[in-house]
């Protein structure tokens, strides 16, 4: 790594109890895209130059940075942050940014020696201080701007009962996914796997970082933190994932001819009383859970029922998925989590950039 680099000593205990928090199933925004494969929460770092270049897009923003080394030289840093929907709907904005002004960033290291760094702490020439991922105190300043892509809130709005499941939900500020059974660590030896499955996770102990266009699959699309919203059209249910703009078709009557295999699959739905239960097959091969959505394997065999209810005030949509897979779970697997009403909410385009 080049440049004159501040590694933050104080800060280790926090990082490294965030960590933790990173390597549940994709769900904080460290492990929305496979940061954390190419990143290491454990150290902070401190950089300093000029902006240089700004790419403000999907699924992270990328800002350049000259940064002078121990010899005078200007080196050109890489600055990754979240996504610009997310930030957008936060308040941070590119036009925040001017090419040349002088900015001071703390973030994570990359594991590969690169001159990279994921952005947690952003210091403007106004002295306003933008902050990204959890919950910590600032490092410069108390003119504070938090940058998240779930919404801020915990709890949703109670509001319209009568739309059911037909409206725009976000993704809570406490939005991570729970998985029944297995440890806090979500170590992927914690799932109930078949030897099969046991032999196909320890091939896959080395994630790579998939940052880049490629829309995600089920099961993982459904634990992604962006608002979906549901549509009726006649005899069928669309789900829009705002994620990767996703669009998935769930077929009430009549069910159509079996498809070929996709990343998202077929799905055939049915009511029961509000909530809207939804089997899933057909899925292109796919594995979830892990850093960066992908160290347990599944099969063409796998099934995926999933169960929208919500609550009687409209406020929440409680979601569960259950995942069977003979091949390669000994018993089935059921993800957990919920999502809120906040009004003035929309599914916006993604249009993601590589």
């Amino acid at each position: 790594m080049c440049g004159p680099i501040v590694v933050d000593r104080r800060g280790l205990s926090l990082t490294a109890a965030v960590a933790v928090l990173y390597l549940l199933l994709p769900a904080a925004s460290f492990a929305h895209h496979s940061v954390a494969a190419g990143f290491d929460p454990q150290q902070v770092i401190e950089i300093e130059g000029e902006l240089t270049g700004i790419r403000w897009q999907n699924p992270h923003i990328l800002l350049t940075l000259a940064v002078a080394d121990s010899d005078g030289r200007n080196v050109s840093w890489e600055l990754e942050w979240l996504s610009a929907n997310g930030l957008g709907r936060t308040g941070i904005s590119a036009a925040l940014f001017r090419l040349g002004d002088r900015l001071k960033v703390a973030g994570n290291p990359s594991r590969r020696g690169l001159d990279r760094v994921w952005v947690t702490n952003l210091l403007l020439p106004s002295q306003q201080e933008l902050m990204g991922g959890p919950p910590r105190p600032p490092r410069w300043s108390q003119q504070v701007l938090r940058g998240s892509e779930s919404a801020p809130t915990i709890e949703g709005t109670a509001a319209d009962v009568e739309l059911g499941i037909f409206r725009v939900w976000s993704s809570g500020r406490n939005f991570l996914t729970r998985v029944a059974g297995v440890d806090r660590r979500n170590d992927p030896l914690s799932y109930p796997l078949t030897a099969e499955g046991r032999a196909a996770v320890d091939q896959r102990r080395s994630p790579e970082d998939t940052f880049g266009c490629v829309p995600k699959t089920m099961p993982w699309i459904m634990t992604q933190p962006y608002p979906i919203e549901f549509i009726r059209q006649g005899d069928t249910v669309v789900l829009k994932i705002e994620e990767y703009d996703t669009v998935r078709t769930i077929h009430l009557a009549p069910v159509p001819e079996a498809s070929a295999p996709s990343p998202i699959g077929q799905s055939v739905g049915r009511w029961e009383g509000s909530a809207l239960v939804v089997a899933t097959t057909k899925v292109a091969v796919a594995p979830f859970g892990g850093i960066g959505g992908g160290l347990i394997p599944l099969s063409a065999d796998v099934t995926f029922v999933e169960r929208f209810a919500p609550s009687a005030d409209g406020a929440r949509l409680d979601y569960s998925m259950t995942i069977t897979d003979p091949r390669y779970l000994t018993e089935p697997v059921t993800l957990e989590k919920s999502w809120l009403n906040v009004p003035g909410t929309q599914v916006l385009p993604y249009n993601c950039t590589q």
